[in-house]
C-alpha cells in the first residue's frame, strides 16, 4: 500500500469513527428540545470584583483627611480624636502596604486642616499619622531603646512631621512594621 493510500485510509477510518458519534449527539431528542427550548445565554464578561461605588479610592480618602472636623484632646497620657472618624475607619479597612505607603507619603504635609487641637488647626501630616497609627505600627520601638521620631502628636510642628516621615520611610523601606 502506498503512503497516500494509507493516509486516505486512516482519514476515512477517523471520519467513520467520529461521524456516528457526532450523529448520535445531534440526533438525540433531548439535545434538540433543549437547544430549541432554552435560548443561548449572552456571553458573560468575567471581570475582577470592584469595590462599591460608595467607597472612594485610597487617594480620595487620604485627601479627605483635610476636611474631617473634630478636635484632639489629651486624655491622661494619650491623645484622642473627638469627631467624625468615618474616614479613619474607611482607611483602616483598606489596610495594606499601599495604604501604609500613601499615609507615610502624606506625613510631611504641613497644610492646616479642619480638625483642631487646643483651638488651632492640626497639620495634615498629623491627620495622616492618626490614620497610619490605626493601620500599622512600627517595630522600631519594640526594643525599648529611647524615643523614636516616627511618633507624631496632633500639635506636631512642620519639622517634627518631616522627621517622622523620614523615620517611617526608613521603616517601610526595611519592612519593619506590622499591620494592625
Amino acid at each position: 500500500m502506498s503512503r497516500s493510500s494509507r493516509r486516505r485510509a486512516s482519514l476515512s477510518w477517523g471520519a467513520l469513527v467520529l461521524t456516528p458519534i457526532m450523529s448520535l449527539a445531534s440526533c438525540h431528542p433531548k439535545a434538540d428540545s433543549a437547544r430549541s427550548a432554552a435560548p443561548t445565554p449572552p456571553p458573560v464578561a468575567v471581570t475582577q470584583e470592584q469595590p462599591a461605588a460608595t467607597t472612594p479610592g485610597l487617594a480620595a480618602l487620604v485627601d479627605s483627611l483635610s476636611r474631617v472636623r473634630g478636635q484632639f484632646s489629651l486624655v491622661g497620657a494619650q491623645w484622642q480624636f473627638e469627631g467624625d472618624d468615618g474616614v479613619f475607619r474607611s482607611i483602616a479597612e483598606l489596610s495594606g502596604d499601599s495604604t501604609i505607603t500613601a499615609l507615610v507619603a502624606c506625613l510631611g504635609d504641613t497644610t492646616p486642616v479642619a480638625a483642631t487641637v487646643g483651638g488651632k488647626p492640626v497639620l495634615k501630616g498629623a491627620m495622616c499619622y492618626s490614620a497610619l497609627h490605626r493601620v500599622a505600627y512600627s517595630t522600631e520601638q519594640e526594643d525599648g531603646s529611647g524615643t523614636w521620631t516616627g511618633v507624631v502628636e496632633p500639635n506636631a510642628t512642620a519639622s517634627q512631621l518631616r522627621a517622622a516621615q523620614k523615620a517611617w520611610q526608613d521603616v517601610v523601606r526595611r519592612r519593619r512594621y506590622r499591620i494592625s
